[in-house]
């Protein structure tokens, strides 16, 4: 079992350290002030259009698509390793690529948004929330 979760977590390392060259379209790596979240913005190319962040404690990481769908998952087998070049996304900063965009709320918090939509998620060391600023 052990071995099929490290099979699975390298797997997927290397499908989110393919580098913003591979394909047409745009990838970016920001990581918290402090260190410990990681997350990846991508529109088009190799690995399509998505916002993806994870956590190492709790261990948990979430996609979200274009249309606003937010999958969370939860365990060390969620977990990728991001790449050595990535920005530090300071409290206040904020990044965008494609149809997403990720702000800063504290150097501990991540929220990234569908900027459309206004649909998404919220990453800090308490987890991951789904969030919605759109109107109701």
């Amino acid at each position: 079992m052990i071995k099929r979760v490290v099979v699975i977590a390298g797997c997927l390392s290397l499908a989110l350290a393919i580098p913003a060259s591979a394909g047409s379209g745009s990838v970016k790596w920001y990581l918290s002030a402090n260190g410990k979240i990681s997350c990846q913005l991508s529109s088009g190319g190799a690995l399509g259009t998505l916002a993806y962040c994870q956590t190492l404690k709790p261990a948990s990481s979430v996609t979200l698509h274009r249309n606003g769908f937010a999958k969370i998952c939860k365990g060390t087998r969620c977990l990728g390793n991001p790449p050595d070049n990535a920005k530090t996304l300071r409290a206040g900063g904020l990044a965008k690529v494609g149809p997403f965009y990720c702000k800063a709320e504290s150097s501990s918090k991540i929220q990234c948004v569908v900027a459309r939509l206004g649909d998404g998620f919220e990453v800090s060391n308490t987890g991951i929330t789904k969030v919605s600023l759109g109107e109701s």
